[in-house]
């Protein structure tokens, strides 16, 4: 990785002399782990590789948006930073969060064979980069797509609570000595958390509440059961 962007220094731009752009593009697609998704000028993908796809068929995604595949809340500012790429031709960083899971990526204006405006975005695991603030670290201005934003000012004082203990790794039996109250009741309030933060299991739980804050992290290791009823 490169140096973080400073003052009104620009990011380094590497010649392609020599170069065959083709081994450029595969390098970038199949061998940098990063999820990468070619947008239309109306923000529908075009194209994706396997690992944005999650392991399913990428051509699954053609013409979708990033709210179809992530939601109203976060798909919604990835869709509108996508078409402000594409109208004004300026880069942008993108810093959210889905399934509890926080991301990274980048958006920058190209275009196709037959001319058309499109817009490359490259996504990774915050985990991958950990920078203190990806706006410094790319030297360009920053949207925010977290897509629990506006949630987690619908979860009580106690929901809150539970969930920040499971963010720090403990299990329900200890959550219940902490707070006071029955492990049913953990169990009750975990699936209350499941259904209103659409986790599917307590390991997504745990990324909600350390990617929103609660919790700087696990302080054991979280198991990947499903919240029971």
């Amino acid at each position: 990785m490169g140096s973080p962007a400073t003052g009104k220094e620009q990011p380094a731009r590497f010649e392609l002399d020599g170069a065959e752009l083709g081994t450029v593009v595969d390098a970038l697609i199949l061998d940098s782990g990063l999820s990468v998704i070619v947008y239309d000028g109306q923000a529908r993908i075009v194209f994706a590789n396997v690992r944005a796809a999650e392991g399913r068929d990428p051509t699954q995604l053609l013409g979708k948006t990033a709210e179809d595949l992530m939601g109203e809340r976060a798909g919604h500012a990835v869709r509108e930073a996508v078409l402000r790429v594409a109208q004004e031709g300026a880069p942008l960083a993108v810093d959210g969060s889905w399934h509890g899971m926080r991301f990274l990526g980048v958006l920058r204006a190209t275009r196709g064979r037959d001319g058309r405006r499109l817009v490359l975005g490259t996504y990774r695991a915050a985990t991958d980069v950990a920078p203190g603030d990806w706006g410094a670290y790319t030297g360009l201005p920053v949207v925010k797509a977290h897509e629990m934003r506006g949630v987690f000012e619908k979860l009580t004082a106690r929901e809150t609570d539970v969930l920040r203990l499971i963010g720090e790794g403990l299990p329900a039996a200890e959550i219940a000595t902490t707070l006071g109250l029955s492990i049913k009741t953990i169990e009750w309030y975990r699936a209350q958390l499941g259904n209103k933060l659409s986790a599917r299991n307590r390991v997504e739980l745990a990324r909600f509440a350390i990617a929103m804050g609660l919790c700087s992290g696990p302080v054991r290791k979280i198991g990947a059961s499903t919240p029971k009823p």
